[in-house]
Parts: structure tokens; C-alpha cells; sequence
């Protein structure tokens, strides 16, 4: 047996040892592919990468990889984006919300944002924000606090698109608080930055400038926090300075803050926000028609972006406006280029935007099709087993009906044996019970009966012991009297002397007064406890005395009984009336015999 037992054990650890083994080695394949599809991706082609990733995928469900699956889509999606591809980008990051992010992980955030980023760029804002605000409630709970203000700026600036100014203002509030949390100097500027922009664009330049001026202040402060944060620095003041060209006295203040911003972020290589700082301050200068400087400005960011190695640049605002320019200066030949550049640059920029518009709307009405249609599949699959398991149902239903039937026949036979049965054993009990009941109510009686007669019989034998009592007393007394008499017969005297002396050896007749106080306690047991407990002041003298009271026994007989004088139980009587505070119209012997 034990043989046995050690056999069972070693296979089910080997059994086990493979299992896991197994799971190993699957884990680890799904790994490798994971590491291919990252390095296909710097040479392969976008087909070839595509293949990769929808067997990384198949592979990763299959072994229930999620986590790494997860970070998959995420890779994917990134390389999607550089590919220009929405379709399949679209696919994977739905798939990952509905299936992979039951259980929430930063991953999740992550995939959510850039979903988001496609609705906003097809101005579906409220889609958008639904993302952003599922990733605050994880954000939140788990107190990502830096996270949590960046995800309110872009749920802000999504709700100031739609022109939601409210729910605009109390979002980038919320991401300020966010920040200050955190004690992160970056969001806390951000935040600043992004609320002066908020204004601005609502028309309230005097809030607009004061946040600018406060999170200019917080660098120009702390000159660690200045080097660690020169572009938010260069930020602000640019987005100032587009304020203080609106203002007479702030003009040349602001033409210093813009060229500031925009020699940074040239030199920083922030192509996007020297642009849109060279067009603001090249705008001001044309329509104050200082047509020199604003071409100098346009030119130097022109110069400096071609002479980079991201020329790939939206160049449409500087070629429009040097456009402009020229036209005022009458250079005509230098303004056709720039608006042939323009021009061009425009058409495909606003085709290549249109293509990606429809490309994602596309995407999305695909996907929600896809959703519908898998969600049609399912439930005609799962009408069908419905109807392959009612089909099964009825073809075993006459059988079950039988045996329902016999089941049923027999259940009700034995209920009815087994209330017959108990029926007839109540009516058992029941009888006992009457019988026990008769018993015991004959055992009361009888008890009654003893302890009245028993009463009856001490009361009787106190009486006699009392006249005996009394005989032996008179007895006494006579002979005392003989005694006293002046007779010279000296035998006589000898035995009248010897007969005193006899009688008062046995006057108290002992051995039949033991007999009696073991009867009168045995009769008074329960009402001497009682006494005691109700009248603790009472002594044992008093509980015997009215012990012998609640017996009927008069003053004469308890003093005969007690071998006292007939005034000493008339006082021991007083004693206890006032002991137990009893009125002089309540009998004691009534009293005393009412208590048990």
C-alpha cells in the first residue's frame, strides 16, 4: 500500500514538473517572438512586420500573455504611426480596451492616450475625453499625481476645442491641483502655461498674463529650476509676449520675450514652436507694416529649419506670410515662389489630412461593424447551442417525466407512512406526557399529605413532651416541698433527696426532644432558608422560635419545649415582630406560615 501511495505521489509530481516545464518553455517561445517583431521592425517591411505581430498576438492569447501582449500593441501602435496606418492601429488598441484591461495596469493609460489622440484629431472630442477620464479613475486610486495633471490638460484642451469654457476652466484647475500634489515643478509650470493659454483665448488677458507672470516669477527665482526648465521658460515668455504686443507700453517687452522663444526652440530644434512664435511676431510687424523686420524674422526660422535635418516641417504659416510681404514690397517674383510654396504645401497638407480623416473614420466604422458583426456570431452561436441543448431536453423529456412521476408517487407514499408514523408516536407522547403529569401531580399530593400529617404529628408530640414537662415540674415541686419539711426521719430525706435528683437528670427528656428538633428542622428546612434570606437580622434562637410559632404551638408549649420562663417567649415574640417591621394587626403566625 505504501508502495503504492509512492508511486501515485511520484507521478503526480512528475506530472506536475512537466506542466510547468511546459508553460515554460511556451512563455519563453512567445518571448522570442517578441524580441523578433521588435527587430524586424528597423528593416522589414510593413506587410512582413504586420504577419509578425498578428503571430506574436495569436501566440500571446493562446499561453494568456496579457501583459505582454499589452506592451505589443503599444510597440505596434507607435510603429502604425509612423507608417501612417490607422486601420489596424485602430483594431489592436479597441481590442486591448475591451479585452486586456479588465484588470487595470499602466499600459492600459497609455493605450487609452493614444486612442484619444485619434479622435481628437478627427474633432470627436466627448470620444476623446471618455478615454482620458476611464484612465483618471486608475490614476487617481493608485496616485499618479504627475500623470493625473497631464491627463486633465488634454481633457481641457479637448473641452476648449468643443468650446465647453467651463468645464474647460475646471479641468485645468483640477490638473493645477494635480501637480501641486505631485510637487512637480514641470506640471505645476505646464499647468501655469496652460491656464494663461486658456485665458488668452477666452479674452481675458489680464488672468491670462497674470498665471504667465507666475510661472515666469517661479523660474526667475530659483536659477536650478531655471536651467532644469528653459524650455518652459522660453514657453511662457513667448505666449506672454504675444499678450504684450496687444499693449502699447508692453510692446518692445513683448518683442523680446518672442525673439527669446523663438531663438530657443530654433536652437532646441522645436521646429513647431518657432514656427507658430516667428508667424506671431512676423504677423505684428506686417500689420504695423515694417515689412523689413517681419521678413528678416520668417527667414532666419525659414533658413535655420532647412539647414536642420527635420525638414519635414507644417511651413505653411512662414511661406504664407512671406508671401504677403513680398507682395507689399513689390517683389513679385519672390512672392509667386513663396506662394507656389505655400500654395503647394497647403494642398497637400489639407490631402494628406483629408486622407487621414477618412482613413480613420473609416478605421473606426470598421471597427464598430466588426464589433457588431462578432457580436451577431456570438449570439447566433450561442441560439444555437440553445437550441441544440432544448433539442436534447426533449428528447429525454418523457423519460424524466416518468420518473418524475414514479419519484413523485413514492415521495408522497413515504410522507404519508412517515405521518402516520409520527402521528402515532405524538400520540405516544402525549400520553406519556399526561401519565408523567399525573404522576408528578400525585407526588405533590402525597408530599402535602406527609408534611401536613408530619405537622400534625410534631404539633402532638411537642404538646406531650410539654405535659410531661409539666408533670416532671410539678413532681419537683412537691418534692421540694417535702423536702422543706422539719421531719428527723433521715431515710426519707435520703430518698426524696435521691428522686430530686433523678427528676431533674430527666425532666428535659432528651432523647425525645432530638427527635423532635430533627423533626421540626426537617419539616421548617425550606422556610428556616427562606426566613433567613428575607430577615437576615434574625438569629438561630429566633428562626427556632418561629419554627415552633408556625407549627401553632403556644407561648406556654414553646416555653415548656425551651425550658424557659413563659415571659421569655413573650419577649422573644416582641423581638421578632420588630425584627420582621410587622404591623400589630398582622397575625405572626399567619405571616410566618404565608412565607413557604
Amino acid at each position: 500500500m505504501k508502495k503504492i501511495s509512492l508511486h501515485i505521489i511520484f507521478l503526480l509530481g512528475f506530472l506536475f514538473v512537466l506542466t510547468e516545464s511546459t508553460a515554460q518553455e511556451n512563455y519563453d517561445f512567445v518571448e522570442q517572438k517578441w524580441y523578433e517583431l521588435q527587430e524586424e521592425t528597423e528593416n522589414a517591411q510593413f506587410n512582413e512586420v504586420k504577419i509578425l505581430f498578428e503571430e506574436f498576438a495569436r501566440l500571446s492569447r493562446k499561453n494568456k500573455q496579457d501583459s505582454l501582449l499589452t506592451e505589443g500593441i503599444i510597440f505596434i501602435g507607435n510603429y502604425y504611426k509612423n507608417q501612417d496606418e490607422f486601420g489596424d492601429r485602430i483594431k489592436w488598441y479597441q481590442y486591448a480596451i475591451d479585452s486586456l484591461c479588465n484588470e487595470e495596469r499602466f499600459q492600459c493609460v497609455q493605450i487609452r492616450r493614444a486612442f484619444s489622440k485619434i479622435y481628437t484629431f478627427i474633432e470627436q472630442y466627448e470620444k476623446s475625453n471618455e478615454l482620458l477620464n476611464a484612465n483618471l479613475k486608475f490614476l487617481e486610486e493608485g496616485n499618479y499625481n504627475e500623470a493625473t495633471s497631464s491627463e486633465y490638460s488634454t481633457i481641457a484642451k479637448n473641452h476648449l476645442r468643443n468650446n465647453n469654457f467651463n468645464a474647460a476652466e475646471k479641468s485645468y484647475f483640477k490638473g493645477l491641483a494635480a501637480a501641486e500634489k505631485a510637487n512637480s515643478s514641470f506640471y505645476i509650470l505646464s499647468s501655469y502655461n496652460n491656464l494663461g493659454f486658456f485665458y488668452s483665448q477666452i479674452a481675458d488677458l489680464p488672468k491670462a498674463e497674470s498665471y504667465y507672470l507666475t510661472g515666469i516669477e517661479m523660474l526667475a527665482n530659483d536659477s536650478l529650476l531655471r536651467k532644469k526648465h528653459a524650455a518652459q521658460m522660453a514657453l511662457l515668455k513667448g505666449n506672454l509676449g504675444a499678450i504684450y504686443l496687444n499693449e502699447i507700453d508692453k510692446v518692445e517687452k513683448g518683442i523680446q520675450f518672442l525673439n527669446e522663444d523663438i531663438n530657443y526652440n530654433l536652437k532646441s530644434g522645436d521646429f513647431e514652436l518657432a514656427i507658430n512664435a516667428s508667424a506671431e511676431l512676423a504677423g505684428f510687424y506686417f500689420e504695423r507694416k515694417n515689412y523689413k523686420l517681419a521678413n528678416k524674422t520668417l527667414k532666419n526660422c525659414l533658413e535655420t529649419i532647412n539647414q536642420s535635418a527635420k525638414k519635414n516641417q507644417n511651413l505653411v504659416p512662414i511661406y504664407y506670410l512671406l508671401f504677403k510681404v513680398n507682395l507689399e514690397q513689390k517683389r513679385n517674383d519672390e512672392a509667386l515662389e513663396y506662394f507656389k510654396a505655400y500654395d503647394s504645401l497647403k494642398t497637400i497638407n489639407d490631402a494628406l489630412r483629408e486622407e487621414r480623416r477618412f482613413s480613420i473614420e473609416k478605421s473606426l466604422l470598421e471597427n464598430i461593424l466588426n464589433v457588431q458583426l462578432e457580436n451577431q456570431n456570438q449570439q447566433i452561436k450561442l441560439k444555437n447551442q440553445e437550441n441544440e441543448v432544448l433539442q436534447e431536453k426533449n428528447k429525454h423529456f418523457f423519460y424524466r417525466l416518468i420518473i418524475g412521476l414514479i419519484s413523485f408517487v413514492t415521495l408522497a407514499v413515504l410522507i404519508l407512512l412517515y405521518s402516520r408514523k409520527r402521528i402515532s408516536l405524538m400520540r405516544v407522547k402525549k400520553e406519556l406526557a399526561e401519565n408523567q403529569f399525573e404522576i408528578e401531580k400525585l407526588e405533590k399530593e402525597k408530599t402535602k399529605l406527609e408534611l401536613k400529617y408530619k405537622n400534625k404529628d410534631l404539633t402532638d408530640f411537642a404538646i406531650d413532651i410539654s405535659r410531661k414537662q409539666e408533670v416532671l415540674t410539678d413532681v419537683k415541686s412537691k418534692l421540694n416541698e417535702i423536702l422543706k419539711n422539719k421531719s428527723d426521719l433521715d431515710e426519707i430525706k435520703k430518698e426524696v433527696r435521691t428522686l430530686i435528683h433523678y427528676t431533674n437528670n430527666n425532666m428535659l427528656v432528651d432523647e425525645q426532644l432530638k427527635e423532635f428538633q430533627e423533626n421540626v428542622e426537617e419539616v421548617n428546612y425550606k422556610f428556616l432558608d427562606q426566613l433567613g434570606k428575607m430577615h437576615p437580622e434574625l438569629t438561630e434562637l429566633d428562626k427556632n422560635v418561629c419554627g415552633l410559632i408556625r407549627l401553632g404551638l403556644s407561648n406556654k408549649e414553646i416555653a415548656t419545649m425551651r425550658n424557659v420562663s413563659y415571659k421569655a417567649i413573650r419577649m422573644s415574640r416582641y423581638r421578632i415582630r420588630k425584627k420582621l417591621d410587622l404591623p400589630a394587626e398582622v397575625n405572626l403566625v399567619e405571616f410566618l406560615k404565608s412565607i413557604a
